[in-house]
């Protein structure tokens, strides 16, 4: 429920301010109206003709502000990738002189023994491959 109240913020500071505004302005009117039924005629044209111009600067900056928050997410969209794919590993590291038939431990270099492919994710994000026996395995924390 409130992910309804925070999504798309900037519309939304932009719909309050045009609310505000036409709120603002109809209380101007009423006040204008109160103004000159009393006979303050000065003070009710004076309401009149600037009450509209105050209104309208009033709302500027919460408009501006709600602008400012759109254009910065539409920003943010167009140059930076989604979180799911922001932390997600990047290329992989394969070593490629492995064949089928010349399988050896990257580490001890030895083709004896029952040697795996492991994988492990480095500081940059990358996918290290390794081919390692069982031994290396341990010794280097992949079992």
């Amino acid at each position: 429920m409130l992910d309804k109240l925070y999504k798309d913020i900037g519309n939304q500071i932009k719909g309050w301010a045009q609310s505000i505004f036409v709120i603002e302005l109809i209380c101007s009117i009423i006040a204008v109206i109160i103004l000159l039924a009393n006979k303050l005629i000065v003070a009710g044209l004076i309401v009149l003709i600037c009450a509209p111009i105050v209104v309208f600067v009033s709302t500027w900056a919460l408009y501006a502000f709600g602008q400012l928050v759109d254009d910065i997410h539409a920003l943010r969209n167009k140059s930076c990738p989604p979180e799911e794919e922001y932390f997600a590993p990047k290329k992989v590291k394969t070593n490629t002189y492995h064949t089928s038939k010349n399988i050896h431990c990257d580490f001890c270099l030895r083709k004896t023994g029952n040697i795996k492919t492991y994988k492990k994710v480095d500081k940059d994000g990358e996918i290290l491959e390794f081919c390692l026996c069982e031994e290396c395995a341990k010794n280097n924390g992949y079992l």
